[in-house]
């Protein structure tokens, strides 16, 4: 799970959820590994919510809805996941201080970014 992880709330909530999944190693997105992965997936680094499995990488409202899934969330999932695309841009300038960039759904894992991917997996970045 790539998060922006500037505010000391945001942290904390990854770092729970990560200690509640075995199988979920958390990033910044202002880190240096995760600006290397965004780089290779999309090209640049855009401000983005993300969720890598297996060979896809979900973003914006897909990673909304298969970290709710994860968790146990069920049809809950889908109805929080419709709701991102109006409100992430206004919580983004407000929480964050900028948007999410305009990428969203599901996409296959680039070959490029499998090795900056490798490199954060099973890393726990720790809350200040």
């Amino acid at each position: 799970m790539l998060y922006d992880g500037r505010r000391r709330v945001f942290r904390a909530v990854a770092d729970q959820l990560a200690s509640c999944d075995d199988g979920l190693a958390v990033g910044r997105l202002e880190s240096s590994p995760v600006q290397q992965f965004l780089e290779a997936q999309f090209g640049g680094q855009p401000f983005v919510f993300v969720l890598v499995e297996n060979e896809s990488v979900h973003v914006g409202s897909a990673a909304v809805r298969h970290l709710l899934r994860r968790r146990g969330a069920g049809r809950t999932a889908g109805l929080v996941a419709r709701a991102y695309p109006p409100l992430a841009p206004p919580f983004g300038r407000v929480v964050h201080g900028e948007e999410p960039a305009d990428i969203d759904g599901t996409f296959p894992l680039a070959d490029a970014a499998r090795a900056p991917l490798a490199a954060l997996q099973g890393v726990s970045i720790p809350v200040d």
